[in-house]
């Protein structure tokens, strides 16, 4: 069942970051504040890594 848990565990971790990438991006959409796609796929790696980590 520890695979149960794991599974779980990243499953809320992604959730969690999907949830503040959103609010990030409503926020800045409002202001109509634009980033190169360049910039969003380093954000983007770094998330990933992090949630990576955190899972592990």
């Amino acid at each position: 069942m520890v695979w149960l848990s794991v599974f779980i565990t990243a499953n809320l971790i992604g959730i969690g970051s999907n949830l503040d990438n959103c609010g990030i991006g409503i926020a800045y959409g409002s202001g109509k504040i634009k980033f190169p796609y360049w910039v969003n796929a380093i954000v983007n790696a770094i998330g990933f890594c992090t949630a990576l980590l955190g899972a592990w």
